[in-house]
């Protein structure tokens, strides 16, 4: 069975499944990161369904992006 994540591997220079709701922003930032970087291209971020309803700490706050 294909895994969405092995879908896009061949196409993007990133994919990463989200498995902890807590961990989101982190990995939105080096999706940007990675298709930012040296020559762009795109990332791939899996958010399942389950983890997108699961509540999000209150100490977790959007991240600023930083001006190069």
């Amino acid at each position: 069975m294909l895994l969405l994540w092995q879908m896009f591997e061949p196409i993007t220079k990133r994919t990463k499944l989200v498995v902890r709701p807590d961990t989101i922003s982190e990995i939105v930032r080096l999706a940007f990161k990675y298709a930012e970087s040296e020559r762009p291209g795109a990332s791939h971020i899996d958010l399942p369904v389950n983890i997108s309803k699961m509540k999000v700490p209150e100490s977790e706050k959007p991240l600023k992006r930083q001006q190069l």
